[in-house]
């Protein structure tokens, strides 16, 4: 080519693929290959480039990973780089050079074609151009490689090993000298001889699902991931602790008041009467909150919450399984005893039940207020002596109410924290750090599986 219109198709795949011992000679030179990328000892694009000449129609052995591979090495320039103009013209280009072949466009040309526009993300492409000569006008000459060696795996991909005259007449339009030239072509004709036309044709098609596969795998481990530290970094139970039932009329009772008392005595009996009906209700509270019976519990809704995470975890580890895969999964999966947890929960419970005290009522009857209504105060002489023996007495016990509410919300706070810190210490050495000491070998198997596909 560049002078000869004959493209140098190297590599007789249909006659190498018939010999049987250099079929051999190729698996045995790939499997050396791959036992020295295993080992560390050489990058997989680097084991590849050594092999050298040696590389004749090897596709149906390699694996997806070294497929790709293989095409990275032999294109020094991503297509990707391309800017967008740059890329549309291209397709355009290959739509347009497949359209002059008429009936005669070869299923690996369609195949090629159909990869290289998904790779390149062009979704309603130009399918004719005109003058194509305006190739040469594009600055870069990076673009201009690229783009040429797209070309020149597309032609390589027709039936005929000789260039049509219009063919020949358009490669000159690019913007570069022959030796160039001659290197571009050197590489498609390696590629070619290596993988042959079906290689040639699924090049991006390979490339653009390895990529994909790589992609869904990273994100299915971080979402994997994020599932597994869920289990143990619970949120706080959301339960209203309730307010201390009472009747508001005894709260306070105004020694000015109808209800006041004839007496201070009946007056301070009344106030304690009420913190003691307040500290039973107190009670109630703490034991309704700490029992292990019922949702509005902390057992209850730690139960619910873990539940629902566990099975969350679960379903994405089912979503994840194959045959590949599965002993890891099921691995994983055996770690994940809800019924283990639900029965350190309820022990974890049950032991700071025994710790939990709220104390007696009579802490609290030092916060009563009381006060005295001096009937006395506008009268005289004997009459205010008189008067003073009809004196009334109250109280006032909102800020001792107030202070029994604080601390049954202490304890209640104290007991669900301590509960927490229990179970996610449980949860995160039974179930967490063993489940994700096995996510880097589900991944590695994950990638293999995606490589091998």
């Amino acid at each position: 080519m560049f002078g000869n219109k004959k493209m140098y198709k190297r590599g007789l795949e249909d006659a190498l693929l018939a010999n049987e011992g250099f079929s051999r000679k190729q698996e045995a030179a790939l499997e050396a290959l791959r036992n020295e990328v295993a080992n560390g000892n050489i990058e997989l694009e680097a084991g590849l480039a050594k092999l050298g000449d040696d590389i004749h129609g090897i596709y149906r052995y390699l694996t997806a990973k070294e497929k790709a591979a293989l095409y990275h090495l032999s294109t020094p320039v991503d297509l990707k780089k391309l800017d967008e103009s740059e890329s549309q013209l291209l397709v355009a280009i290959l739509f347009q050079l497949a359209s002059d072949e008429g009936s005669d466009v070869t299923e690996y040309q369609q195949i090629y074609l159909r990869g290289i526009q998904a790779y390149l993300g062009i979704t309603n492409p130009q399918t004719s151009i005109e003058d194509m000569s305006v190739v040469g006008d594009i600055d870069s000459g990076t673009a201009q490689k690229a783009m040429l060696q797209s070309v020149l795996e597309f032609l390589y991909l027709q039936d005929s090993d000789i260039l049509t005259d219009a063919q020949a007449a358009f490669l000159d339009n690019f913007s570069v000298n022959k030796k160039q030239g001659m290197a571009i072509e050197e590489s498609v004709s390696r590629l070619y001889a290596a993988v042959g036309a079906q290689g040639v044709a699924e090049k991006y098609g390979v490339q653009n699902l390895e990529q994909v596969s790589r992609e869904a795998t990273d994100t299915a481990i971080k979402k994997l991931t994020c599932k597994i530290s869920l289990l143990s970094d619970f949120p706080s139970f959301f339960i209203r602790y309730g307010f201390i039932d009472y009747n508001v009329e005894e709260i306070t009772v105004w020694a000015a008041g109808s209800r006041g008392f004839t007496s201070k005595s009946e007056s301070q009996k009344a106030a304690k009467r009420f913190l003691d009906k307040a500290a039973i209700e107190a009670e109630k509270n703490i034991k309704r909150m700490t029992r292990t019976s019922g949702d509005d519990c902390f057992y209850g809704s730690f139960k619910g919450d873990f539940s629902k995470r566990a099975d969350d975890l679960i379903q994405l580890l089912d979503k994840l399984r194959t045959s590949q895969v599965a002993d890891i999964i099921d691995k994983m999966k055996s770690y994940i005893s809800v019924s283990a947890v639900y029965e350190k929960a309820r022990n974890v419970n049950e032991s700071l039940c025994n710790k939990i005290n709220f104390g007696d009522s009579s802490h609290y009857y030092s916060f009563i207020e009381y006060d005295e209504y001096d009937n006395s105060s506008t009268e005289e002489g004997l009459l205010k002596l008189f008067a003073k023996a009809f004196n009334k007495y109250g109280y006032n016990c909102s800020d001792a109410r107030e202070q029994m509410q604080t601390d049954m919300e202490e304890l209640l706070s104290s007991f669900q924290e301590d509960f927490r810190t229990q179970m996610e210490e449980f949860i995160v050495k039974t179930i967490v750090e063993p489940v994700q000491a096995l996510v880097p070998q589900l991944k590695d198997a994950m990638i293999k599986n995606a490589d091998n596909g």
